[in-house]
């Protein structure tokens, strides 16, 4: 087996497994309201799970009927969560196919942070490198990259939220399916340090629509106080999305850990702050990229104010002039050089405004 970290095509492929189980968007579960789930879960709200055991708790509340809601990011403070996959089977040409994945979700509410992190061992892995791990603190994103065992990462400022919450998650996978029908399984436990009220459905109980599984089985746990999941586990048979004609078994178990809990999402080891930080830039930047000694933005200023910028801005950080082109029609190169470093600016007309990229060696 090969195994590699956070690949861009695994990625795809588990997106692709997710797709084929959910039926519309929305989240896990929509089927209700949410129930008397009773009680609120906020980001002031206090750590949940200190203390207490895992397993039988009290019964009670025996005849509530499943109803989910999605874990919104909004209304907790902090949390993490695990989701772990695998899928053993066969493809289209019979070879045999064994894909297991984990994927990790942090997020901090105060500061505003995420991280996703995924890994993943199997058959069909590609060799190239990909995304090992993302992180959004504030408005600046940095992937760490592996690129042909090098890691490096990406930084990129004024970047949209890369996950809304939770997209790896039962949350994404049965929306738009009516759970109430969900058998009750007594009495309430406490998973992961929280109260819930336990539920199960088969293919008997309920039709996964366009899932292509077969004899399945689900299990959940919802929490009593707040009625966000809190584990889910499944199994079944039936078609690997990502994997053309294969068929197996895939399993999943995903729980939601640390609600509440405070803790501090940092820079990935091998990242550092923006290099645009260090280069000036035009105050209308924006889809700011940084990699390595590399920047590159969009602006909708003029290529002609853009190299007057630079003209000024960069012997005033000294930088020295050197040889710049500005005679061909939408399109001009400048060049600086200050210690021993040469940083060489591209700027050129595009569709949705100019574009500047600026290379340091």
């Amino acid at each position: 087996m090969k195994r590699k970290r956070w690949y861009l095509p695994t990625l795809g492929l588990l997106a692709l497994v997710l797709a084929a189980l959910a039926c519309s968007p929305g989240g896990l579960l929509g089927g209700g309201d949410g129930g008397d789930a009773g009680g609120e879960v906020g980001p002031d709200a206090a750590p949940v799970g200190e203390g207490g055991p895992e397993g039988a708790a009290p019964g009670g509340d025996d005849n509530v009927p499943a109803a989910y809601n999605p874990v919104d990011p909004n209304t907790l403070s902090s949390y993490r969560t695990q989701f772990e996959m695998t899928f053993v089977g066969t493809d289209e040409n019979g070879a045999p196919v064994d894909v297991r994945m984990t994927i990790n979700e942090a997020r901090t509410s105060n500061p505003p942070a995420s991280q996703f992190s995924m890994e993943g061992e199997g058959t069909d892995m590609p060799d190239t490198g990909g995304i090992m791990q993302f992180v959004q603190i504030g408005d600046t994103g940095y992937m760490l990259v592996d690129e042909g065992g090098q890691s490096e990462c990406v930084a990129m400022s004024d970047s949209e939220p890369f996950i809304g919450g939770a997209p790896f998650s039962p949350d994404m996978v049965l929306s738009g399916q009516d759970v109430s029908g969900a058998k009750r399984i007594l009495p309430n436990e406490q998973v992961n340090g929280v109260m819930t009220r336990h539920y199960r459905f088969t293919e008997n109980d309920l039709a996964l629509a366009a899932s292509g599984l077969t004899n399945y089985e689900v299990d959940f746990w919802v929490a009593v106080d707040g009625g966000y999941v809190v584990r889910s586990v499944l199994s079944a048979d039936g078609t690997q999305a990502g994997f053309e004609g294969s068929q197996g078994h895939l399993e999943w178990t995903y729980d939601l850990l640390d609600i509440n809990v405070p803790f501090s999402i940092e820079i990935p080891a091998g990242c550092e702050e923006p290099a645009s930080s260090d280069l000036p830039m035009l105050a209308d930047a924006v889809d700011v990229t940084s990699f390595g000694g590399t920047v590159s933005y969009t602006t909708p200023s003029s290529i002609d104010d853009a190299v007057a910028f630079y003209s000024q801005q960069m012997p005033a950080q000294g930088w020295t002039p050197g040889p710049a082109s500005t005679d061909i029609p939408g399109f001009a190169t400048l060049e600086f050089t200050r210690d021993g470093e040469t940083a060489s600016i591209i700027i050129s007309e595009g569709d949705g405004g100019n574009s500047v990229l600026i290379s340091v060696e």
